[in-house]
């Protein structure tokens, strides 16, 4: 489902922020 999808982007886009800083 949308949310889902939306839930783990979101999560892969934090990890990414975490991996730069």
């Amino acid at each position: 489902d949308d949310s889902q999808i939306s839930d783990g982007f979101v999560f892969a886009l934090d990890m990414k922020i975490w991996a730069i800083f």
